[in-house]
């Protein structure tokens, strides 16, 4: 039987651990909506040429994809601001500690010294770790539940990036006819 209550390493590895889970998992769903928007895209560069009535039905899940990576990214980002910002509060948790062992050291040596005030800093430094754990563990729950709804993006960027890719496919067209045409004159 296991150990009733962790320890305060253990659980730093665990939310370590669950951090990483996360961040490798918002990754390979920024990539996958990457992999989809580019398949929608020369779908509706075929629906476009073809006149298809299914263009904008296309469209709109260009959009609504585009609009997923934008905001898997922006989760990503403030996911890896809150893990710095507790990294940074673990370093100075660490460096008040040393720095309240220094004190007590000094104070035996230089007889007067008040090393109090240090200990209040030590204290309140600890405090703001330990608030910042509590945080990273609610944003990471958050994560976990999240099913916010997504921005709405101009749907004219989508028309516009169909009609250079139909502009595009048409010239490579264009060009390759008429390089066979000049071979045949040669």
């Amino acid at each position: 039987m296991g150990f009733l209550f962790k320890s305060k390493a253990e659980r730093q590895r665990e939310r370590h651990l669950k951090f990483m889970q996360n961040r490798k998992m918002i990754q390979r769903h920024i990539t996958e909506n990457e992999k989809q928007f580019d398949k929608y895209r020369a779908l509706a560069v075929r629906a476009k040429q073809t006149h298809s009535p299914q263009l904008p039905k296309i469209m709109g899940i260009m959009l609504r994809t585009q609009q997923s990576i934008s905001k898997l990214n922006e989760l990503l980002l403030s996911l890896e601001l809150i893990y710095q910002n507790k990294k940074q509060a673990e370093s100075m948790g660490a460096f008040a500690v040393a720095m309240q062992a220094a004190t007590k050291s000094m104070a035996d040596v230089l007889d007067g010294f008040d090393p109090n005030q240090l200990s209040a800093d030590y204290d309140k430094a600890m405090q703001q770790a330990e608030e910042l754990d509590e945080q990273m563990d609610m944003v990471f729950d958050e994560i976990d539940s999240s099913t916010t709804s997504l921005p709405a993006k101009d749907m004219a960027d989508i028309e516009a990036l169909i009609h250079d890719d139909v502009k595009r496919v048409e010239n490579a067209l264009l060009n390759s006819k008429g390089s066979s045409k000049q071979g045949e004159w040669s």
